[in-house]
């Protein structure tokens, strides 16, 4: 640990002087020191060379409002762990001229007492509860670097890169988790440069040494409790998968049955191995009310292809969640995967709503346009009767999903939905599929028979995609189950009695068909009873960006990603497009773009060259109204990095160059981003 060694009034004078000479050649000249410590050296080319930061800063330039400091205390077990601590300390340096100051993992400050005299300069300063001390934003301080390095730093006077806090001196030492060694919490002491001593940071690096004891002492009671919950649920679920994890997402204990349904190789440590799994555990783990009741969720595992259904049992002490309980049950069986023609909103169960065979329903439907709307209505009158319904439009304009909509609205949501594409299956194939066979009907025949998929559907809802592609053979069978509700099996010659409702779906225009003597005209009007007609994408833009924005979110959401956005130029290229795969072609884009781009905010350069190539001119009053939401956006973006252009050009992926420009360009000033008191 770096100290001072100061013996004498005139010790403390030379060393002052000696900083003040070093930091002026350094920041005012560009020379490098000679006589400055190397941790305090590291910090100050942090500060210089990738923060960026403002030598002359006169204050703290972020502060949380009263409602966000509350939440983060509530938050923060440190805070309550070492509150006895906290209190003693203070009452330790009360007499010595200093603060004392506990900071979370992210640099806010939560708390602060001590010496009353020291407050209203600090406060100049905005060294209060709710204000960020991480270096990239105030350059290297106490509590600052002592997060940055993760062990305990006294900074003293000019050893500060920003000029406003050489009256300072900070002594901070760095909470850590007993287990992963990551900063937890940072405790700190300030006073003014003349109470210095370096015996201020060994004491308070003891106190953060007790804290971390006390944590430590406690994760072992907490770990014990979620382990004992485990093992008495897993002595009956040898097959199901189980996981025990603690508040922080560390997996404290995994059976080999969800290592193997998750496909996990080596070791997991923290849910960070399955974003996933993580994604929908966080509000286990963290929920506003916790609740010991389990709470059933399903999750789409992108590497596996399929569905979990997940049960959490959090362990609640005292009204805080300490941990849960995983359970993935062993279904056995590959779920079906998400539609192609899915609206992008994850699946999920929801309570109080009848259990159905289908995933979507008409909450799922996205869009405002006329033509979709109109759509919609027509759906919501079919859901409420049994009459045959014939749904038309360009592939990937979403049949299926409307036809699930339909069956989970009506009286048969509890039947089964089944789903069939007439013109995938061989034609010599169709009608055994359709409408089964008896045993020996046919070469390789199963010896019992088997069932068609309108035994499969009794009482419920058959789906019939481009039925258009029917054989003639096939329209006359279908014609008879329509007008009898009857069916023959293959080879067989008794009926068999069975109540479906028929949805009918095609891309081609039947009338012509019938015209062209290519299908059945009794079957055609069977048929069309009601009709839904979808429209394509490129006659509904109004939807893009509200289609685009949902694939979005549940693609960030499977990834385990930040929430993404679409840039103003990223959005208009989208818009303009065509679309000839329609919504199916739109969320492969928005997938394919989530997944590749490696920054927050999707820009026209990541999107496909067809889709950039359809950016039409814009007018004088939309180039107006995209400049200004550019502005905006940058503005905000700025905003959120304090002010930190290299972290900002970071996230937007361009240089600090590129990004003053922009910055020149919209007119963006410091008094923009931070108003006229940068506090």
């Amino acid at each position: 640990m770096e100290k001072f060694q100061i013996e004498a009034p005139t010790t403390i004078a030379k060393i002052r002087h000696e900083l003040d000479a070093e930091w002026s050649n350094y920041v005012i000249k560009g020379i490098e020191p000679r006589k400055i410590r190397p941790q305090i050296l590291n910090s100050w080319h942090r500060c210089h060379d990738l923060y960026q930061i403002d030598p002359g800063l006169q204050k703290s330039p972020i502060r949380l409002s009263p409602e966000e400091l509350q939440a983060r205390r509530e938050r923060n077990e440190v805070l309550q762990v070492g509150r006895t601590f906290f209190e003693e300390l203070t009452r330790i340096l009360a007499d010595t001229g200093h603060v004392l100051a506990l900071f979370d993992a992210d640099g806010w400050m939560l708390e602060r007492d001590g010496d009353p005299a020291l407050n209203e300069p600090l406060e100049d300063i905005n060294f209060v509860p709710g204000s960020n001390w991480k270096e990239e934003f105030v350059g290297n301080n106490g509590p600052g670097t002592a997060l940055a390095e993760k062990r305990p730093v006294q900074i003293y006077s000019s050893e500060h890169y920003v000029q406003t806090w050489h009256p300072w001196v900070c002594s901070g030492a760095p909470i850590l988790d007993p287990v992963s060694q990551e900063p937890l919490a940072v405790l700190d002491a300030t006073g003014y440069k003349e109470t210095v001593h370096p015996h201020t940071l060994l004491v308070v690096a003891a106190a953060a040494r007790a804290i971390e004891r006390e944590i430590g002492r406690i994760q072992v009671l907490k770990d014990q409790q979620i382990l004992h919950r485990y093992l008495n649920l897993a002595a009956g679920r040898l097959s199901d998968g189980l996981l025990a994890v603690d508040h922080r997402g560390r997996v404290l204990q995994i059976n080999p049955a969800a290592a193997r349904i998750l496909q996990l190789k080596g070791e997991l440590n923290t849910l960070d191995a399955c974003p996933p799994l993580r994604q929908v555990l966080l509000p286990a783990l963290y929920p506003s009310r916790p609740q010991q009741a389990p709470q059933e969720r399903e999750i789409y595992c992108p590497q596996l292809d399929r569905y979990l259904v997940t049960v959490t049992f959090p362990i609640v002490q005292e009204g805080q969640t300490i941990g849960a309980i995983v359970l993935i049950p062993d279904r056995g069986v590959r779920a079906r995967q998400p539609a192609a023609e899915d609206a992008g909103r994850p699946s999920v169960r929801r309570k109080g709503v009848k259990r159905t065979s289908v995933k979507y329903t008409f909450d799922d439907i996205l869009g405002e346009s006329p033509g979709i709307k109109q759509a919609l209505k027509l759906a919501r009158l079919a859901a409420g009767n049994n009459l045959p319904v014939l749904i038309t439009g360009d592939s990937g304009t979403g049949k299926e999903m409307i036809a699930q909509a339909i069956h989970a609205a009506s009286a048969r949501a509890d039947g089964p939905f089944v789903a069939i594409n007439c013109g995938s299956i061989p034609q010599e194939l169709i009608q055994s599929e359709l409408f089964g066979y008896e045993g020996g009907a046919f070469t390789g025949a199963r010896r019992g028979g088997n069932r068609g998929k309108f035994e499969e559907a009794h009482e419920g809802t058959i789906f019939l995609d481009e039925v258009s592609e029917l054989s003639a053979g096939a329209q006359v069978a279908l014609l008879r189950v329509l007008q009898e509700m009857e069916v023959v099996r293959l080879g067989g010659s008794a009926p068999t009695t069975v109540d479906v409702r028929v949805i009918a779906a095609t891309n081609e225009d039947l009338h012509r068909l019938v015209e062209a003597r290519t299908f059945r005209h009794d079957l055609y009007y069977r048929l069309n009873v009601l009709t839904i007609e979808l429209p394509p994408l490129r006659e509904r833009r109004e939807d893009i960006p509200i289609l685009a924005q949902a694939f979005l979110e549940a693609t960030a959401a499977q990834l385990g990603r930040p929430p993404l956005r679409l840039s103003p130029e990223a959005m208009s290229a989208l818009t303009a497009y065509h679309w000839p795969g329609n919504v199916r072609e739109l969320k492969n884009v928005i997938q394919r773009v989530a997944a590749l781009c490696e920054n927050p905010i999707i820009r026209c350069r990541d999107l496909p060259p067809e889709v950039r190539g359809a950016v039409r001119p814009l007018s004088g009053e939309q180039s107006t109204s995209v400049r200004s939401q550019e502005r905006e956006e940058l503005l905000q973006m700025l905003r959120r990095n304090s002010g930190n252009v290299s972290e900002t050009a970071r996230q937007l992926g361009v240089s600090r160059m590129t990004l003053y420009r922009r910055m020149k360009k919209y007119a963006i000033s410091k008094s923009d981003i931070f108003g006229s008191d940068p506090c």
